[in-house]
């Protein structure tokens, strides 16, 4: 999940950047470059590794857990929590949105079956009076007059030599794995209206004003397919209208776009944040590492200890076997203690003991239990197992 927060912000910063600074000019091949690339930046970024060097950490191998709470209901391990449901909302959404993309599809590829032998222009005649293309496919409606026919013709054209529908195709797929995420489905809206404006471009330099013309007197009852760019769209045309008439925009106009050499910073920075998040402050954990000395004074680990199945296994370990002690029970004992212990290279826990404690009948519990762990994955610096210290907060409630 924090890889689809951490994506849907860097994109969000990203379209609210063009629409703010980029959309009103008339540089389309700037803004469909830049339409693609914050989507793959934004995509890929959170996926990688921030070299060790451009982030600040903890100069020793420790590392705090984020808090277990047991609970006197704690043995309930098969109820699904808030993050479970929150999971299977985010899977139906991705299917049913997978079921819209292949619907999609289909219905563009089961178009082109129906067409007829290509014409000498290179598009497919079938009936009706429809106008798109999808990649090399150039369809139209046979319903169409040979002289508007020409006009559609060269501005699909302008759709294929440029593969359009491959930014809508990569759109398409975005837009399953991030459903959610309103700004994919508007920036989506606004890719197609972009390539829109770059084959009017094109076109109205070969026919003039008569492909105006054309686009405003046109009637067709034209079916929109959601994979395909479709020559007239009701919601588009306005607009389509309007930038074939704007004044070109000036040259230092493109100076707007050195904004993105901050957005990439940033982006940068938020993706070091997020993998860095897990490690615990050099601020809260000085007093810790100065007693460490089984540690040696590097950087970093490249992979921390975990419990085999990473948290939710570990809580699933507690909600397994733990059970809330009867004489705290009876006296409404509860708070928090720090566990603190060490994992070896072989992933064995060593030296477990409370670092802190609301009180100390808290202790004993949770240190016999964590005691009888079985192995962690070890943590790992240059591909080799490295000791490393531990922090493991448990929160105690009635509730």
């Amino acid at each position: 999940m924090m890889y689809l927060l951490t994506s849907s912000i860097l994109f969000l910063s990203a379209y609210a950047v063009f629409v703010l600074c980029f959309k009103k000019l008339t540089f389309f091949k700037f803004n469909r470059t830049y339409l693609i690339g914050t989507l793959i930046f934004s995509v890929l970024s959170p996926l990688a590794s921030i070299p060790s060097s451009l982030v600040e950490r903890s100069t020793l191998y420790t590392f705090t857990l984020p808090a277990l709470q047991i609970t006197d209901q704690a043995a309930r391990s098969a109820s699904m929590g808030v993050a479970d449901w929150i999971m299977v909302a985010y899977a139906l959404g991705v299917g049913i949105s997978f079921i819209v993309f292949l619907r999609s599809m289909y219905q563009v590829l089961s178009m082109h079956k129906k067409t007829n032998e290509m014409e000498d222009d290179g598009s497919y005649l079938s009936e009706g009076t429809h106008a798109f293309s999808f990649f090399k496919h150039i369809h139209i409606g046979q319903n169409i007059d040979s002289d508007t026919r020409s006009m559609i013709v060269s501005h699909e054209h302008v759709h294929v030599e440029q593969f359009h529908s491959l930014d809508i195709l990569i759109y398409s797929i975005a837009r399953v794995v991030f459903w959610f995420n309103p700004t994919i489905h508007l920036a989506l809206r606004e890719v197609r209206l972009n390539h829109e404006y770059l084959a009017d471009e094109k076109t109205l330099s070969a026919f003039g004003t008569d492909y105006q013309y054309t686009l405003l007197n046109q009637a067709l009852d034209t079916n929109v397919f959601a994979m395909a760019n479709t020559f007239k769209s009701e919601s588009h045309l306005k607009n389509r209208i309007k930038m074939m008439n704007k004044q070109k925009s000036k040259q230092r106009s493109k100076l707007a776009y050195g904004l993105i050499l901050p957005l990439l910073v940033g982006g940068l920075w938020l993706n070091a944040c997020t993998q860095d998040s897990d490690v615990t402050d050099p601020q809260t954990t000085t007093e810790i590492n100065q007693n460490a000395s089984v540690f040696s004074n590097k950087s970093e680990v490249d992979k921390p200890a975990q419990f085999v199945g990473g948290q939710e296994g570990m809580m699933a370990y507690f909600q397994e076997g733990f059970t809330y002690p009867e004489e705290l029970k009876a006296d409404e004992v509860q708070g928090k203690v720090m566990l603190e212990f060490i994992v070896y290279e072989d992933g064995s826990l060593h030296d477990v003991h409370a670092l802190k404690s609301d009180d100390e009948r808290l202790d004993s519990p949770a240190i016999t239990y964590v005691q009888n762990m079985p192995n962690w994955e070890p943590a790992e610096r240059d591909g080799m197992p490295v000791k490393m210290k531990m922090v493991l907060p448990i929160q105690y409630s009635m509730n």
